[in-house]
């Protein structure tokens, strides 16, 4: 989340970037770990049923971009950027 942070939110200031938390397990520890960790500024979601995680057979790591008609376009494994 890092590299995203500082390099593709400033390449790409017309997307929205969500963060989904597969680990907490609450919305309370979720939100709190969002603050810890300096990512006050972006949405995180909470995912406390494993819903999304289950959607996009995701891991820590997974990035999913989706485009603006719904299409998921990217699918996998955090790298380097580039593929975003």
């Amino acid at each position: 989340m890092n590299h995203i942070r500082s390099s593709l939110v400033t390449d790409f200031p017309n997307v929205t970037f969500l963060i989904i938390d597969y680990v907490t397990g609450s919305v309370v520890a979720s939100r709190a770990a969002q603050l810890n960790n300096g990512y006050a500024s972006f949405t995180v979601l909470a995912d406390v049923d494993h819903s999304l995680f289950n959607a996009f057979n995701g891991s820590m790591g997974s990035t999913v971009v989706i485009n603006s008609s719904g299409m998921i376009t990217l699918n996998e494994d955090y790298k380097d950027g580039v593929k975003v």
